[in-house]
């Protein structure tokens, strides 16, 4: 769970608006577990996402200059602008160890049932219930995850 501690240190994150960009930086005073760190960093970048709707955002929480947890979320991201997929918004956060990442997609359409996602080569897996796609891909190269994310109709 996260602590009063550690919520009122989410209150107090720096965050820097850029064009494009929102960087949330938490500072935590008392040391937390990768699973605290984590809620913190998925709980603010939420936060962040209502505020800032158009823009990406990025959250780490770190502890004595050490990043415990990171989060990312791309918004509109769509390769071709020609293309009939709808667009896409991607969070990309820590996944199960230092060398993976969690990765869902949500697209922008009202029937995301009838596709089919993959992020470096692997299917994500659909969640009916929030209408996203998500996995554990084997890659801590954010560029690289987002570059490879492929939306395709199923047959």
């Amino acid at each position: 769970d996260i602590t009063d501690t550690l919520k009122k240190d989410m209150e107090n994150a720096k965050v820097e608006v850029k064009d494009k960009e929102v960087i949330g930086v938490i500072n935590v005073s008392e040391a937390a577990n990768k699973a605290q760190a984590d809620k913190l960093a998925d709980e603010y970048t939420n936060t962040l996402k209502q505020k800032y709707k158009d823009k990406n955002i990025k959250v780490q929480v770190v502890y004595n200059k050490e990043k415990l947890s990171e989060s990312s979320t791309y918004v509109d991201v769509n390769k071709d602008p020609a293309s009939k997929l709808p667009k896409m918004n991607i969070q990309i956060s820590s996944g199960l160890s230092g060398l993976d990442r969690y990765v869902a997609i949500s697209l922008e359409t009202d029937k995301p049932e009838q596709y089919e996602v993959k992020a470096l080569g692997q299917d994500l897996k659909y969640v009916p219930s929030k209408k996203f796609f998500h996995g554990v891909v084997e890659s801590t190269d954010e560029a690289a995850i987002t570059k490879s994310i492929k939306v395709t109709l199923k047959k």
